[in-house]
């Protein structure tokens, strides 16, 4: 039984879309939330603040999400025929986001009835952490397959966003020894 070849392809759009989406608001929430210049402490706090919070949660995010979704689109494009670990992993992705969607939905309602965001502790238990470890299930699938068949090439894109996650950390090194030696 063969899955359609554009499955894998749309799914591995949605999830670069989705990982640049969750990018996005990472910092701008992180950016908007530290509100540079009515803090009461100095400006590195403020940038370490950005840094540890916005850069490296992002970095994390493109990693698992973007990487992936490159997985599934250049599969959905080239492959001629579906192997199991992939159709695993891609049925595994499919129930974290359904574990997912259930959260975000009871995130919505208890936060409608009550503002304290402690509430969201229950939800995250039941939900979240499941979604979490089932995807990275999905991952190390993914992993599996690579190196079962061996398929390491970097075009382009792996070279430029590598490029820029060292980037980032080469930056993060620095202002955490700027930090240290202030």
């Amino acid at each position: 039984m063969s899955m359609n070849l554009k499955v894998y392809k749309g799914f591995g759009i949605f999830l670069m879309i989705l990982t640049f989406i969750i990018i996005l608001v990472i910092m701008f929430n992180y950016i908007s939330e530290t509100k540079p210049l009515t803090r009461g402490y100095d400006q590195f706090d403020y940038i370490w603040e950005v840094v540890i919070k916005g850069i490296l949660s992002s970095i994390l995010v493109f990693i698992l999400g973007f990487y992936p979704g490159l997985f599934y689109y250049r599969l959905g494009r080239d492959r001629k025929k579906d192997l199991g670990l992939v159709k695993s992993a891609l049925i595994i992705n499919f129930v974290a986001i359904f574990f997912v969607i259930i959260f975000a939905l009871s995130a919505i309602y208890i936060l409608s009835i009550e503002s304290d965001s402690l509430a969201l502790i229950g939800p995250m238990t039941f939900f979240l952490i499941p979604a979490l470890i089932i995807y990275s299930i999905s991952i190390l699938l993914l992993i599996i397959y690579k190196f079962k068949y061996g398929n390491w090439i970097f075009q382009l894109v792996e070279k430029v966003s590598f490029g820029i996650i060292i980037l980032l950390l080469i930056i993060i090194g620095i202002v955490y020894f700027i930090g240290i030696n202030a």
